[in-house]
């Protein structure tokens, strides 16, 4: 093969540039960021199984003191325009640690072993959902 033929060539950097980017995406392949084939990719929320999970915890953990419409207790603050003046993660701080926000607050704290993450997620899109 005759070198002096690639001498000075405009392949050589391309050739330097493609082999540095297949090395890269071979690199990639095995960096946890793909799903075993029997692992399902999450859905996107069902809005109306949110509402049901959402409200069961609200009727076992929060009604016994807030209401929403007419269910629940009027003791503390009544929840039904919730999400017109409050995010989703201001919620969950609240329900999880509310002496963050007034540190002489009657509320209790719901730590994961009383309200779970994903309950919490449902819990929290609701109510911010309030309006």
């Amino acid at each position: 093969m005759n070198r002096s033929r690639f001498k000075g060539s405009r392949w050589i950097p391309w050739a330097g540039i493609l082999a540095a980017l297949c090395i890269a995406l071979a690199g990639c392949h095995g960096s946890g960021t793909t799903r075993p084939a029997t692992e399902k990719i999450p859905a996107a929320p069902d809005p109306v199984l949110d509402k049901a999970i959402a409200m069961g915890i609200f009727n076992q953990q929060c009604a016994q003191c807030h209401s929403i419409g007419a269910v629940g207790k009027k003791d503390g603050i009544p929840l039904d325009h919730e999400g017109s003046t409050r995010t989703q993660k201001w919620i969950e701080v609240q329900i999880r640690h509310p002496e963050i926000h007034n540190p002489k607050t009657l509320m209790p704290l719901f730590p994961t072993d009383r309200i779970s993450n994903s309950e919490m997620k449902s819990l929290t899109r609701y109510l911010a959902s309030l309006k």
